[in-house]
């Protein structure tokens, strides 16, 4: 009989049986005792499969909080140990490298070297490359950092040694990599000590603009130091100026265009040189930084097709004036679809409920 089906498929905990079979009876007007225990089995099968289906997805998306959200879900719902397993293996993972990305973020802010090199080491272990914006910025902090502790060196031996040229050469380099320190004043003081030639190269070595560089090399030239180290150095910066100037109008070109990618390089090849970035341009840098990762969230939102999480990312995203960025754009579509969606699940639901079978045929062909 029906009812001894239902009973079977509760016992054997089938969904699909489960369900066939509680439809069946209510079709035939019964409502035996034995339902409530069918729809209560139905349910907690429902919620595995529901569990299930979140944590694999959780699991693709690799978003530690959904994951770590997903885990306790599926955990309650008694999904498969092995599944779970897998996806705790994911979750400590994630927390490893949200750990690391926290403190090589410190390690940057504070430009500790030896913080830098031990986490870049686990940042390695940990799949991290150079791909990885923090591990990026990491990386040529920690090679800024070691230009920094070998000009120290140089300036030092400069300063033992008491050679003009080997001086200009050290405090030359210690300009070049961004280093201020006592060794610095010690060796300029070293310097002008050694004749009227070192006000020329300390000139030379100060000069940051094109205008300055260039009257400090024609000074230089004029004395007869058109050949010195100093001077070469100086002939270096003067491209490096050129070159950063080109940049500063490219970032400032790709920045109109939100093409973050070209302003994120350009950006650390300007920082890499110690360029003159005005504050004008950098706010405009950090909010296309800001827009780009609004715009992550939206392509993430939208790949784990969370539609909470999608209409809030792309407000977001709208009110940063990034409304054409194609992850914008498919994001919008995706709305669109989860809440036609959402309607037509709505409609089946009321004719299931109202018994229409062919409005439920349409509907079901529709979906």
């Amino acid at each position: 009989s029906a009812v001894s089906d239902l009973v079977n498929a509760t016992e054997s905990r089938n969904l699909n049986e489960l369900t066939a079979y509680l439809q069946r009876v209510r079709e035939m007007g019964l409502d035996p005792p034995e339902i409530k225990e069918a729809e209560r089995v139905k349910a907690e099968l429902e919620e595995q499969v529901a569990a299930r289906n979140n944590l694999n997805n959780a699991m693709e998306t690799r978003n530690l909080n959904q994951l770590m959200s997903a885990i306790e879900r599926a955990k309650k719902a008694q999904v498969k140990s092995e599944l779970v397993g897998e996806a705790q293996k994911i979750c400590d993972h994630l927390t490893q490298i949200k750990s690391c990305q926290e403190e090589l973020e410190n390690a940057i802010t504070n430009e500790n070297y030896d913080l830098l090199v031990k986490q870049l080491e686990q940042a390695g272990t940990l799949g991290l490359g150079d791909d990885n914006d923090i591990v990026s910025r990491a990386s040529a902090m920690k090679d800024k950092l070691a230009k920094r502790i070998k000009a120290e060196e140089v300036l030092k031996s400069a300063i033992a040694a008491g050679d003009a040229d080997s001086l200009s050469a050290a405090i030359a380099e210690a300009s070049e990599c961004g280093f201020a320190g006592a060794s610095l004043d010690q060796a300029n003081e070293a310097l002008s000590k050694l004749g009227a030639a070192s006000a020329i190269t300390s000139k030379l070595l100060a000069a940051k603009t094109l205008e300055e560089i260039d009257e400090a090399i024609k000074s230089a030239e004029a004395e007869g130091m058109g050949d010195s180290q100093a001077v070469e150095q100086a002939r270096k910066n003067r491209e490096i100026v050129v070159q950063n100037t080109e940049n500063l109008t490219k970032l400032q070109e790709v920045m109109v265009t939100k093409d973050f990618t070209t302003a994120a390089t350009l950006m650390k090849s300007l920082q890499a040189d110690n360029a003159q970035i005005s504050d004008d341009i950098r706010e405009e840098y950090e909010k296309l930084k800001t827009g780009n990762a609004v715009c992550e969230s939206v392509a993430d939102a939208a790949k784990s097709r969370d539609e909470a999480r999608l209409t809030e990312t792309l407000e977001k995203a709208k009110a940063l004036g990034f409304e054409t960025d194609n992850r914008v754009i498919n994001g919008l579509a995706v709305q669109v679809q989860l809440r036609e969606e959402k309607v037509l699940t709505a409609k089946i639901s009321e004719a299931i409920d109202a018994k229409d079978k062919d409005t439920l045929r349409k509907l079901m062909k529709e979906a």
